[in-house]
């Protein structure tokens, strides 16, 4: 567990975010982000694909995160808050991290400050949400799974 990883377990549980580690590593989501999206050197290239939600370098990150995730649970999860989301940031956690969508938005607000990109999904990375450590916000479903829902 890195140092990262237990800071942010600290501060979760401090929050009362009831969270757990899936069985699943998180190279084996990056794997499947990796199969379900066209990626572009060590990012989703999302110039690639049909974005549902696009944020670029806001200083508002919080406000933006938190209207972003308002459009996601009414367009998107018809206001389920049950729904369960994998966290994963891609170099200074080893961990995958899951709770439900009603979860994301303190989540956030504490993952936020780990200088890494954070990635946001399904079981099956059906749709990420991704925010950058230059405060680009991107959502969108992967390819395959787009075609689907149209």
């Amino acid at each position: 567990m890195s140092e990262y990883d237990l800071e942010l377990s600290t501060a979760l549980k401090g929050h009362h975010v009831d969270f757990s580690i899936p069985n699943i590593s998180a190279d084996s989501f990056f794997d499947m982000l990796n199969e379900k999206f066209p990626v572009r050197g060590t990012q989703i290239d999302w110039s690639s694909i049909s974005l549902l939600y696009r944020k670029l370098h806001d200083s508002s990150l919080k406000s933006d995160f938190d209207s972003c995730i308002e459009i996601i649970r009414s367009r998107y999860f018809f206001g389920v808050n049950d729904y369960p989301i994998i966290y994963i940031g891609d170099s200074l956690t080893d961990f995958a991290y899951e709770f439900s969508f009603k979860e994301i938005g303190c989540f956030f607000s504490i993952a936020s400050e780990i200088p890494q990109h954070h990635y946001f999904m399904d079981y099956k990375a059906k749709w990420c949400l991704s925010v950058t450590m230059t405060n680009d916000l991107n959502f969108g479903y992967s390819i395959e799974d787009r075609i689907k829902i149209r």
